[in-house]
């Protein structure tokens, strides 16, 4: 009986021993899962915080970039402003010497005022765009007659378009109908895909904007030229604010490089999407798409 109980004790104490060794185990396992989770989850967010320094590095990289080359794009308007203010100044000095022969002031006066205008968009540019980083712009919705919209752009490009020697072609849908909108805005969109397509075509080329309605409801504009166009892998670039493509190619042809970006924000703020198709040396197609929601058949 003795020996039976010390059999039992001795196996109960085993049990025990195995029971402890099992549940320290059991516990050290379930700390190494806590530890490879902790471990995963710390280099997952190592990832992560070295991926938003690199966009924001690149980011201010961008900024800085375009800061920097909109010493040229400021300059260069001011410079005509106070060169030919200057000019016209001259003419009431008392000294011949210091007086500059003008025959025709009103030209000058154009050429100043073209700088200003030209100075006041670059202006308007930037603040838009930094309205539209801090969620600040709204629009001013109202009836749009999109056959008018078309009709103003053309007016506003038909002088700049036989200057350069590109054919200026804007064709409307037969019925068109009219959007809801900021007429404004749609407006600047136009004008800044109009000004890309015409600053990127050579002479003898063409660019067109047309408008027609889609079968689902929408509407559509489109504003297509034959010039030298974007490689595939920098159409995303070029609808980023502050990106910027080849310095020889951004100096070759002035601008902000705000334009595209910009008409791209505005379009979504009315439920649109803008798309670039573009070849290079065959041209670029940029088309507007527009929800149903925002179509009125009745036009303004």
């Amino acid at each position: 009986m003795r020996e039976a109980r010390s059999v039992l004790k001795r196996r109960s104490s085993a049990g025990l021993a195995y029971a402890e060794q099992l549940g320290k185990l059991v516990d050290q396992r379930r700390k190494e899962r806590v530890l490879r989770l902790a471990k995963r989850q710390a280099e997952q967010a190592a990832e992560a915080a070295e991926a938003a320094m690199l966009r924001t590095e690149a980011a201010n990289a961008a900024k800085t970039h375009f800061l920097a080359s909109m010493s040229h794009e400021l300059r260069t308007p001011l410079n005509a402003i106070i060169g030919f203010s200057e000019v016209l100044r001259s003419q009431g000095t008392s000294d011949p010497a210091a007086a500059v022969r003008v025959t025709d002031p009103s030209t000058y006066a154009a050429h100043i005022h073209e700088a200003g205008v030209h100075l006041l968009n670059i202006v308007n540019d930037i603040l838009d765009t930094a309205k539209l980083e801090s969620g600040a712009i709204t629009l001013r919705e109202d009836p749009v007659d999109c056959r008018s919209l078309l009709a103003s752009c053309q007016t506003f490009f038909s002088g700049l378009a036989k200057e350069r020697g590109v054919s200026l072609q804007v064709q409307a849908q037969e019925g068109l109908p009219g959007l809801w909108g900021d007429e404004q805005r749609l407006k600047q969109v136009l004008i800044n895909l109009l000004s890309n397509a015409l600053k990127f075509t050579p002479e003898g080329g063409a660019v067109a904007l047309r408008a027609k309605a889609e079968a689902e409801g929408g509407l559509i504009f489109e504003v297509a030229d034959s010039g030298i166009g974007i490689h595939e892998e920098d159409i995303d670039k070029v609808l980023q604010p502050f990106e910027q493509l080849a310095v020889d190619l951004a100096r070759h042809f002035e601008g902000t490089g705000l334009g595209l970006p910009l008409a791209k924000a505005f379009t979504e703020l009315h439920g649109g999407t803008l798309e670039i198709a573009s070849k290079i040396g065959v041209g670029t197609r940029v088309t507007l798409h527009f929800p149903p929601s925002r179509v009125r058949r009745t036009q303004a």
